[in-house]
């Protein structure tokens, strides 16, 4: 029997895609061209690639309801920099000469209507 309420997992990526679709349209209104969506490979999955100015943008986001306990930057540890790292590195050595390049975080807060109610960018957040 289903109790009308979608499964976690389906809540979790309509609010991911909600989250990309917002951190897109903020990294274009900051010049940035998108090159890549939800890129995919054996090394990991990148949300979104773009070019700024010469400079490839590997940007990973993150999105939170207002009942989160944490920043949602903090979830970008170590651990998940090494995947995006090596995600990066199967991105330029497959597709793109050497560039610059950097990589961003893009926080994305919600409110209690799941609307989007702040963003927050953190350009050149980690290094390789």
């Amino acid at each position: 029997m289903s109790t009308g309420t979608p499964p976690r997992k389906t809540l979790n990526r309509a609010i991911g895609a909600l989250g990309e679709n917002a951190a897109q349209r903020h990294l274009q209104k900051l010049g940035c061209r998108i090159l890549e969506r939800n890129f995919r490979c054996k090394a990991g999955e990148m949300d979104i690639i773009a070019e700024q100015g010469g400079t490839i943008v590997f940007a990973e986001v993150k999105t939170r309801s207002p009942r989160a306990e944490f920043a949602p930057e903090t979830a970008v540890d170590g651990e998940k920099q090494g995947r995006l790292i090596a995600t990066a590195r199967f991105y330029l050595g497959r597709y793109r000469e050497p560039s610059p390049h950097r990589f961003d975080i893009v926080s994305v807060y919600l409110d209690d209507r799941d609307q989007v109610s702040r963003i927050e960018h953190f350009p050149d957040a980690f290094q390789p």
